[in-house]
């Protein structure tokens, strides 16, 4: 068994622009890219003039994650482009947490108060980890603990507030069976779980380790790219249900214009 340094040892410079693994998936990369851009471009026209209502506040938690949406699609793009399939998944999980948030926004007015309050049971755990902890690592905020975990923990108690949960927002914004699919199938890579290790490996008949690589390769790299656009071009139809604008007929050519981008690519 031997260790081989692939695709990517070396200079970052020297790097194809695209990897060969990938290099067909260059149109469908560049409709990312190009769904990405109009999401951006859109929300720049958008304006919320005030912070009080119930709606404003809807509609400005949804550009801030398009904020987020934008900056995960680009990471996702770079490694996606380089043939590092491991990767590609463990961002998609992070699109997926965020595009799940923005569903929830956007189908339910009472999902801003609720998120923004999920805040305070996150920051209660992390002090109530804090306060048991011996590590000279939590030294520098025990005294901040001691006077604020208190008053956190009646705050939590008087609003009721909900720990942050992917499961309950997927399920909310209708997309279980998306949780239950892709989001579980990447979220392997991102805890380096046994089964997401086998693709570093080459192995004989009897499941014997011959080598051990890091290449580029397609894996589900075709999948991942397809739902990205989906799911941008669903956040682009969010956006002007929330903003009562009047995108219909362009999300529908998107959708259209997708399907033909991929008709061609498998034929």
């Amino acid at each position: 068994m031997k260790y081989t340094p692939g695709s990517y040892a070396g200079d970052p410079e020297d790097w194809a622009p695209c990897s060969s693994a990938v290099e067909d998936l260059e149109q469908l990369f560049r409709f990312v890219e190009r769904i990405r851009t109009r999401l951006v471009e859109f929300s720049g026209t958008l304006e919320v003039n005030g912070q009080q209502s119930a709606e404003d506040k809807q509609r400005a938690l949804a550009l801030i994650l398009v904020a987020r949406l934008s900056e995960v699609i680009e990471g996702f793009l770079v490694v996606a482009r380089l043939g590092m399939s491991m990767n590609s998944k463990s961002i998609f999980r992070d699109l997926l947490d965020a595009y799940f948030v923005f569903a929830c926004n956007a189908q339910n007015l009472d999902f801003c108060r609720r998120y923004f309050l999920s805040d305070h049971r996150a920051r209660l755990k992390l002090m109530n980890v804090a306060a048991r902890s011996n590590s000279s690592l939590f030294d520098a905020v025990k005294a901040y603990v001691r006077t604020a975990r208190q008053a956190l923990k009646q705050a939590v108690s008087a609003s009721n507030a909900e720990e942050f949960k992917s499961y309950k927002n997927a399920k909310e914004s209708g997309c279980e069976d998306l949780y239950n699919s892709l989001y579980r199938v990447c979220s392997a890579p991102v805890h380096s779980t046994p089964r997401s290790l086998e693709e570093y490996l080459k192995t004989d008949s009897e499941g014997f380790v011959l080598e051990i690589s890091s290449v580029a390769r397609r894996g589900d790299i075709e999948l991942l790219s397809y739902t990205v656009c989906t799911l941008l071009i669903n956040c682009l139809a969010g956006l002007n249900d929330m903003f009562e604008a009047e995108l219909d007929v362009e999300i529908q050519e998107t959708k259209t214009e997708l399907e033909e981008v991929m008709s061609k690519l498998r034929a």
